[in-house]
């Protein structure tokens, strides 16, 4: 195998031969006191630089870290600034547990884009050594997400990103009594019932699919999941880049941090990428076996999707339909936004007038009714603001039906 490292051809041979000298005449060790690894591929070796740094800091950990080119080596603070730089590759050495008996060194060459040319040498004395460090890693980053309320943006294709899941709970979301009920029955008691899967020789996997049109709850819904769960959420944001590659290590991370959730935003987009619907199936219900992992996805269009993914058990075994709000839900929402600023005969007029909103229409209308207030310089909105509003939400949704022409426009007055 070849790579290029400053317009030049470079074989891992080569690379490996400067990494054992490294070690020999940078570090005064024997070379052949040490087991040699080779890991390739952009899902271990990203997951491994990006988070060994931050757990050797975490268990003060000794260690150092250089940044590798050619035969020339810089100190740096840490490998996560380095990689902060604008270059096409990082290449470094970590010197790990030095002057003991667990040393080790790890060396990276990780591309700033997605590429097959990333991977990592490991010097070890011992090679469980090193699968003991990567378990600890693993358990150290789940542990991480799940105390601190992260999830983690896939794919890897696309820049690392962990990011804090916003605070909402059960108790934010509004939908029909029933409905309520038989989601969160259904996403809690799949995780309490491992013991029973496992009695009745059941895969221990749950599919849920959240169907609807778009300003209604579902991402919503997503996020109180992720928040009152406390278990690993590993987003999977389908674009058009998206391989097959991308799809695999999704649910490889899922599954090494089982118990998780696995979620799939718009998953009707799943035809505009180059992923497969039988590489998603395999990977549901083929040979991998996901146990432990709720798979959660929405879709806006339903129809969209192919019937072997959405109408059978075992891949999808639960699809609710999450609908524009209907008259009790409209009055919760109502209210939760607007409190005492509407007395009762105002909010059961305002309830019977916005049928056909969204939930995002309807929370809308109180930021619409605030900016009205904030332009005649009142403190909260009057009964004028929020007809006003109302009225101009009436005639944004009718202008969103009709194609995008100027006279459109032209008619439309905000304020």
């Amino acid at each position: 195998m070849e790579f290029i490292e400053h317009g030049e051809f470079k074989s891992l041979r080569n690379v490996y031969r400067e990494f054992v000298g490294t070690i020999t005449n940078s570090y005064k060790r024997n070379a052949w006191e040490f087991q040699y690894l080779l890991l390739m591929g952009f899902d271990e070796v990203t997951f491994l630089c990006e988070f060994l740094e931050r757990y050797l800091k975490h268990n003060s950990i000794p260690y150092t870290f250089r940044h590798m080119d050619g035969c020339t080596e810089e100190a740096l603070p840490s490998f996560s600034v380095y990689r902060r730089q604008e270059k096409t590759a990082s290449i470094g050495l970590f010197h790990i547990y030095p002057d003991t008996e667990r040393e080790l060194f790890i060396y990276f060459f990780v591309m700033a884009e997605y590429t097959n040319v990333n991977y990592a040498f490991v010097a070890c004395r011992s090679v469980d050594d090193y699968n003991n460090l990567v378990k600890e890693i693993k358990i150290f980053f789940r542990q991480w997400m799940v105390s601190e309320k992260l999830a983690l943006a896939l794919p890897f294709s696309r820049p690392f990103e962990l990011f804090k899941i916003e605070k909402v709970t059960w108790d934010d979301v509004i939908l029909p009594p029933a409905l309520y009920r038989s989601i969160r029955l259904s996403i809690e008691n799949f995780f309490r019932g491992e013991g029973f899967y496992k009695k009745h020789g059941l895969p221990f996997r749950r599919g849920v699919l959240l169907a609807g049109p778009p300003g209604n709850g579902k991402t919503m819904l997503c996020k109180a999941i992720a928040n009152e769960m406390d278990l690993p959420f590993i987003l999977f944001e389908l674009r058009k880049t998206d391989r097959e590659r991308d799809l695999k290590d999704a649910f490889m991370i899922a599954e090494e941090m089982a118990p998780s959730i696995l979620c799939f935003e718009d998953l009707d987009s799943l035809d505009d990428t180059f992923i497969s619907l039988s590489s998603l199936l395999n990977q549901i219900d083929g040979m991998n076996t996901t146990e432990g992992v709720l798979i959660l996805a929405t879709t806006n269009k339903p129809e969209q999707i192919d019937p072997a993914l959405s109408n059978r058990p075992s891949r999808f075994d639960s699809v609710f339909r999450i609908e524009k709000p209907d008259e009790d839900c409209r009055r919760r929402m109502l209210r939760r936004h607007f409190g005492d600023l509407m007395d009762e005969q105002l909010l059961e007029e305002m309830v019977r007038k916005t049928r056909g909103f969204s939930m995002a229409y309807l929370k809308e209308l109180y930021i619409l009714s605030v900016l009205q207030a904030i332009q005649t310089n009142s403190e909260t909105p009057t009964v004028e603001d929020i007809y006003s509003a109302l009225d101009t939400l009436k005639r944004q949704i009718r202008y969103a039906n009709k194609p995008v022409e100027e006279e459109n426009f032209m008619g439309f007055d905000m304020w």
